[in-house]
């Protein structure tokens, strides 16, 4: 008895060299193709930045950014009415780049905004505003990611207030800092990745509480930290924030 359709979530993403409206199309047909698939469950636009070409990560000064994040959004637009996708949104959007969508002349909202969350960056004004316009706020990176091993790049997991955190409740660190985001964003939608099924088991079934006290120790962790940092792999600022 096999797994039918409406039982799965899927949902893929326009890469940065498919911004230009008449590029919006064939690129979701290709996925849908590749997928062996006739819809989406849900389409974002990787990131808020086109490239000129299809990107070398070793090549600098490739963004093109000639294409309006508007324009490419009306084309995501168009692919729900065709009926290769249910819905679309957004990832690593800012608060502006936001706004430019709802004062535009676009129809829909982002159905979600897919940005960086966690403990070292935890997002508060992005948040507030994504719940303000009902927009889902999809959290990635929530456990840090496996390039934290890096030198220079901070251990989430190693967190020493989510160490002792971890220790007064007797969870994981993975749990305690899945279930700070959760308490201070109950809405979010939290990816957390794990090839372990005791773990992905853990990660789903958060049953415990955290006291005030231990949220608020762990608040005044943020840092304003990337570890998925445009500046650092593309050598461009696509934020604009400084951080």
């Amino acid at each position: 008895m096999g797994i039918k359709r409406e039982q799965l979530w899927i949902t893929s993403k326009l890469w940065n060299d498919q911004h230009r409206p008449e590029q919006v199309e064939p690129a979701c047909r290709k996925t849908l193709k590749d997928l062996g698939i006739d819809y989406l469950d849900l389409y974002l636009i990787h990131w808020p930045s086109q490239f000129n070409a299809p990107d070398k990560i070793e090549t600098e000064g490739f963004f093109e950014n000639k294409t309006s994040i508007v324009d490419t959004w009306k084309a995501m637009e168009k692919l729900v009415d065709l009926g290769l996708t249910k819905r679309v949104g957004v990832s690593n959007f800012t608060i502006n780049m936001l706004e430019r969508l709802k004062h535009s002349d676009a129809k829909l909202i982002p159905y979600t905004n897919q940005c960086e969350f966690h403990l070292y960056h935890q997002q508060g004004p992005l948040r507030k505003y994504c719940h303000e316009e009902g927009i889902i706020f999809t959290g990635y990176s929530t456990l840090g990611t496996a390039d934290s091993a890096t030198p220079d790049l901070p251990v989430l997991l190693k967190d020493e207030e989510l160490v002792k955190v971890a220790s007064e409740t007797g969870k994981t660190v993975g749990e305690v800092e899945l279930k700070f985001l959760l308490t201070i964003e109950p809405g979010a939608s939290l990816l957390a990745k794990s090839v372990t099924p005791e773990r992905i088991y853990k990660n789903n079934h958060l049953d415990f509480e955290l006291t005030k006290d231990q949220v608020e120790r762990l608040r005044r962790r943020e840092r304003a930290f990337r570890y998925c940092d445009p500046r650092r792999f593309w050598k461009g600022d696509i934020y604009g924030d400084g951080y």
